[in-house]
């Protein structure tokens, strides 16, 4: 599968540091993520194919999250170690359902990575398009999908304008 690059994510969106510029960024954000085909990933919650159960507070969508800096991985990959222990003994195309792991066929596995894919710009493109102060905000990385981050800012946003 070729990957979808977000290398000229900078040349189109322009940082989001405060109130005045939000506007912009979002106008330039929404283009920018509909000309790569994952706007749909901001608009709506796009399921992650082949999961059994609710999607949990901190989502399996972490996985392909690419946390700025090094102590913010290191957080994120030791809090999910400390909750989540068995999730990281399976392989990519396996996942645990009722308690059981199960195995996703070549063909899922392939939906499945079409789907991180999409999920994976979108939230790089929303991530990497704002200050490194928001890029560090932990309730902004806790969220388990990009519509949900995309949500927050825009929540926020709105909140600071009195909407």
């Amino acid at each position: 599968m070729s990957s979808v690059s977000w290398a000229d994510l900078h040349d189109n969106v322009p940082i989001h540091r405060d109130r005045d510029d939000f506007r912009l960024w979002e106008t330039c954000l929404r283009q920018y993520c509909y000309g790569k085909g994952v706007l749909a990933h901001l608009d709506v919650i796009i399921p992650e194919p082949f999961r059994r159960n609710k999607l949990p507070a901190w989502g399996k969508v972490v996985a392909v999250l690419e946390p700025v800096g090094d102590q913010i991985e290191e957080k994120l990959f030791h809090a999910l170690r400390a909750k989540h222990a068995q999730a990281l003994h399976i392989s990519v195309n396996e996942f645990i359902a009722d308690g059981r792991v199960v195995t996703l066929t070549h063909e899922e596995l392939a939906v499945w990575d079409r789907w991180a894919e999409k999920e994976r710009l979108a939230r790089m493109a929303i991530l990497r398009s704002l200050s490194p102060e928001l890029q560090r905000d932990p309730d902004l990385l806790a969220q388990p999908t990009a519509r949900h981050l995309y949500r927050m800012i825009v929540n926020r946003h709105e909140e600071s304008i009195g909407v």
